[in-house]
Parts: structure tokens; sequence; C-alpha cells
């Protein structure tokens, strides 16, 4: 048997929950942003994951990772933190949502 050592770049396909997908999303924001898991609703990752579901049957891999995707193209920012200008350039994007959050409003946005 001619077996291949594993490596952590190797990629695997597997089927996930919108649950499961919407923790994967949190868990890797939460780890290249440096944000208290705690800070951001479980409902905003949920429906990231709803919104973020159509693009995955023909995700480019080629492209951008999923990894790189959340990293690079997920922002999750309190509204207070941008300007006007901001905030039109981030409504061209495939994805703007603006969601109450205690005394803050949350913008989740990005692009695919």
């Amino acid at each position: 048997m001619n077996e291949r050592a594993i490596q952590l770049d190797d990629t695997v396909g597997i089927e996930i929950s919108i649950a499961t997908l919407s923790t994967l999303i949190a868990g890797i924001y939460c780890t290249v942003s440096h944000i208290d898991p705690i800070a951001i609703p479980s409902s905003i990752y949920i429906e990231i994951a709803e919104k973020i579901v159509p693009y995955l049957e023909n995700w480019d891999y080629d492209r951008m990772s999923f990894e790189d995707w959340v990293e690079k193209e997920l922002l999750i920012i309190p509204k207070v933190f941008c300007s006007d200008e901001d905030i039109e350039e981030m409504k061209k994007n495939e994805v703007f949502l603006e969601r109450e959050n205690g005394r803050a409003i949350l913008i989740v946005t990005f692009g695919v």
C-alpha cells in the first residue's frame, strides 16, 4: 500500500449543516480578526452562513479559499466606526446588512 502523508493544506469535501457552517465562519472570523467570540451574536453568523450558501456550490477555490474569503472579504464592524462614504462603498458588495446588537448597530458586509 502506497499511502501519502496528509498535509495541513490538503483539502476535503464535506457536507455540513447551516449551524455548523455558521460556527466555522465564527471560529475563523474571530481567530483572524482577534475579536472576542461573544462580541458578535450567533444570529449574525447564522445569517452570514445562510447568505453565503448559494455561492458555495460553485465556489472557485483556485481564486480564493473559503478561509481566505472569511479573512479578506467578510467584515463585521460597529456602524459608528464607519463614515457615510464607507457605508455607501460597502453597500456595493453582494451582501450588506445592518443589525442591532444592544445599543450598537453592526454592519455586516462581504463580496463574493
